[in-house]
């Protein structure tokens, strides 16, 4: 971090930090589930992840981009292979809810901190994510909910309305 323009503590610098890390790991698990929906012949949910995948690589490199305007320093943390097999595609869906439920509490966390450090700048650019992630949570909700109502036999059908 350089000291002579940084306007951001070291704590928000390392939670920003551990978020880009999340931010990449979903987009690296939503890569994985795109990959696996193509292995099971599903191409509107593999395009559909797909393009989770490329949303959350942007929310990351927003994070980046703004470590850069307050003089923090960024850290790209490594990641963990994904998951690459699942037992269904609800199993998977599941998995997608699951992965932007531990993102948003990550992020609220984020605008705890924020508000504990008086990082007033934090805070505001924090809350363009509090509602991008009420977005993707209801996203995923209806999704896995449309898939439950669909049935593990007809998913080929939701499948069809995702392309």
């Amino acid at each position: 971090m350089r000291q002579d323009r940084a306007m951001i503590g070291s704590k928000m610098n390392e939670a920003l930090n551990a978020q880009i890390g999340r931010e990449f790991g979903a987009s690296y698990q939503y890569y994985a589930l795109a990959a696996w929906f193509e292995e099971q012949g599903l191409p509107g949910f593999a395009k559909f992840f797909l393009r989770q995948g490329q949303e959350e690589n942007e929310h990351a490199l927003k994070i980046v981009h703004y470590l850069g305007e307050v003089g923090g320093h960024v850290v790209l943390p490594a990641q963990p292979q994904p998951k690459s097999t699942y037992e269904s595609a609800l199993a998977a869906i599941e998995s997608f809810l699951a992965a932007e439920q531990e993102v948003t509490r990550a992020i609220y966390e984020l605008v705890d901190l924020a508000t504990a450090e008086k990082d007033h700048s934090a805070f505001e650019f924090l809350q363009w994510y509090v509602s991008e992630q009420r977005e993707e949570v209801a996203s995923a909700t209806g999704l896995l909910d449309r898939a439950r109502r669909f049935g593990e036999e007809r998913v080929v059908l939701l499948d069809s309305t995702l392309s």
